[in-house]
């Protein structure tokens, strides 16, 4: 079983290879509105709880994400720490014990998981889909050690917020702001190895 330092950070970087799938266009007569734009950018607050709904941690921070595995997530308040998909590798950057794993992306997308890479439809082959007018519900069709159920809440077609309850009842909940202004690129997901910190990961 993974240790509590590093599963949070494993299903939220699952999570963001899954909402990159999702970043299409809507099709005619969908349900649910999904993400009408390739890239989306803002802030975030998370919680996580636990199984009675009490809170054992809040953080905020940014995040960025472009079509089709491109992402930044980082956390600045408590702590600082950044996790960066270049499209090639996956880097993890804990700025307060100034250590940097590096991971390949291709090595992930080799696993069962690859289908959070995938869009929609091939998402139903892994994974129960649940639609409303507002969210869209994914649960394993087979038990995996990650995450029982994921929710995404979206408002006036873009996603706003998502829950992931995982496989021992804890919850992440995340609130999303997104700026409607932001253009990225895949430079902006470009990731540098800061001088002094301890570096895990293959030689680039």
């Amino acid at each position: 079983m993974i240790g509590e330092k590093y599963r949070w950070p494993t299903i939220l970087l699952l999570t963001l290879c899954l909402l990159g799938g999702l970043i299409r266009k809507v099709n005619a007569g969908e349900e649910t509105p999904l993400l009408m734009i390739d890239s989306i950018a803002g802030q975030f607050t998370q919680a996580i709880r636990d199984g009675h709904g009490n809170t054992l941690a809040n953080s905020v921070g940014a995040f960025a994400l472009l079509k089709p595995h491109f992402f930044r997530w980082e956390v600045t308040a408590p702590g600082r720490q950044v996790i960066v998909s270049d499209g090639q590798y996956v880097w993890q950057y804990d700025q307060d014990l100034e250590t940097v794993n590096q991971s390949a992306l291709a090595a992930m997308e080799a696993s069962p998981l690859a289908m959070l890479l995938e869009d929609e439809e091939t998402l139903s082959v892994a994974y129960k889909i649940d639609r409303t007018r507002d969210s869209l519900t994914l649960r394993p069709r087979t038990p995996q050690r990650f995450f029982d159920a994921l929710t995404f809440r979206f408002a006036d077609g873009a996603v706003s917020g998502l829950m992931i309850l995982d496989t021992v009842g804890q919850t992440i909940d995340i609130e999303l702001t997104l700026d409607p202004a932001t253009a990225l690129t895949r430079g902006d997901f470009t990731f540098v190895v800061p001088e002094g910190v301890d570096f895990l990961g293959t030689e680039s």
